[in-house]
């Protein structure tokens, strides 16, 4: 879906028509595109950009996350970090429903003529009213997969009954919005549960990282994700910084059950280094 108006429709080319070419007065010098994976027809990359840092959110510190909210205050800003990515292959973002990453998605086109590729979570809220605009904003921003929201989801977990309360009405919910139906967790439980209660949840995003940071305790994620036949994007590979993308990519790109990464990055040196390391792996060792 192209996000702005008709006036620009002349400068938008499909991204493989991009590559090299000059686009909304800027020349993005863009290299091959990440491997991708589909689900029910829609492409995704296996190496998507996250968006905590753009948002405000380090889950490292208090002063981190004050750094991130005056440093990306502006869309501007934000655009900037996104363009710069698109030089590395990135054309997809893991994000949730948002005005401000919208708007950012706007500005990002207009300046490199890349539909990026969105895959979507809702925001954690348990009002149907609610989710609904969010999914209708998530449509505004082109995606056409949506994950209910991990915490949202984690704290929805009944496990007495080895079930996610609700799950069954949001995902439908989701679905007849036309898009892909998906659950986010930090309690891999809920993929189990999924799994064993069929609901429509055609792809799974739960944090996969060597250290266990935001994952289930004693070795339960990388059991349960063994086992899960859907996609799964691995969060937080780098544990919210405190790992070293080296060793916490690696690990992350090989742990079995994983599909694509989503990497968060908050200035053009992180770009760089993190996503000329995912095509490294993705590329160089054929992971």
């Amino acid at each position: 879906m192209k996000r702005f108006s008709r006036t620009m429709e002349s400068h938008i080319i499909d991204r493989q028509s991009f590559l090299g070419f000059f686009c909304s007065n800027s020349m993005i010098k863009m290299v091959d595109e990440f491997p991708s994976f589909n689900i029910e027809g829609i492409k995704v990359p296996r190496v998507l950009i996250g968006i905590n840092p753009f948002l405000g959110g380090s889950h490292f510190s208090k002063a981190r996350s004050k750094y991130f909210r005056r440093i990306f205050g502006k869309v501007s800003a934000i655009s900037d970090i996104i363009v710069k990515a698109t030089e590395f292959g990135v054309t997809g973002i893991f994000t949730p429903a948002s005005q401000k990453i919208s708007k950012t998605l706007i500005e990002t086109e207009e300046r490199t003529g890349i539909d990026m590729t969105v895959v979507g979570t809702t925001c954690y809220t348990f009002n149907i009213s609610k989710m609904a605009n969010e999914l209708d904003l998530l449509s505004d921003m082109g995606a056409k997969i949506c994950l209910l929201h991990g915490n949202m989801v984690d704290d929805l977990l009944d496990p007495p009954n080895r079930s996610i309360k609700g799950a069954e009405e949001m995902l439908q919910l989701i679905r007849d919005k036309d898009m892909i139906p998906g659950i986010a967790c930090h309690d891999a439980r809920a993929m189990l549960f999924a799994k064993e209660k069929g609901y429509d949840s055609k792809i799974y995003a739960t944090p996969v990282n060597k250290i266990g940071f935001w994952m289930s305790q004693e070795g339960l994620t990388l059991k349960i994700i063994k086992g899960i036949d859907e996609p799964l994007i691995a969060l937080k590979p780098f544990a919210s910084g405190r790992m070293q993308p080296e060793e916490g990519l690696e690990f992350t790109l090989s742990t079995p059950g994983v599909t694509a990464v989503a990497i968060g990055v908050s200035n053009y040196e992180e770009v760089i280094q993190d996503f000329t390391l995912a095509k490294e792996l993705l590329h160089g060792r054929h992971l």
